[in-house]
């Protein structure tokens, strides 16, 4: 989820708006189709829900990890007389022989 998405807010202003224009004093009665297509509605909401709750707590849950691992790394990396050493930086040619 790059990017902010109000689909499933959206979704439930719409069907709020829907349901107080077509039903403005409160009570409602729904036929077999209305039924359906209110449903059918609600089911795509509630998938839209549960996509945002599984993104918001992969963050919540892959950031502090891998925060941890890093101070892990780093810790090991300042510990004196440790086997663990970085790579050295070796440059290298490009290929054919650009600069």
């Amino acid at each position: 989820m790059t990017k902010m998405n109000f689909n499933l807010s959206d979704g439930l202003f719409q069907l709020r708006r829907a349901l107080m224009d077509k039903f403005p004093s409160g009570g409602m009665q729904l036929d077999d189709a209305q039924t359906d297509e209110l449903v059918a509605f609600l089911k795509e909401l509630g998938v839209m829900a549960q996509r945002m709750e599984n993104e918001i707590s992969r963050h919540r849950w892959n950031e502090p990890a891998l925060r941890e691992q890093i101070a892990e790394l780093e810790a090991e990396l300042a510990r004196p007389n440790t086997n663990v050493r970085l790579f050295p930086v070796v440059s290298r040619p490009l290929p054919g022989g650009a600069a």
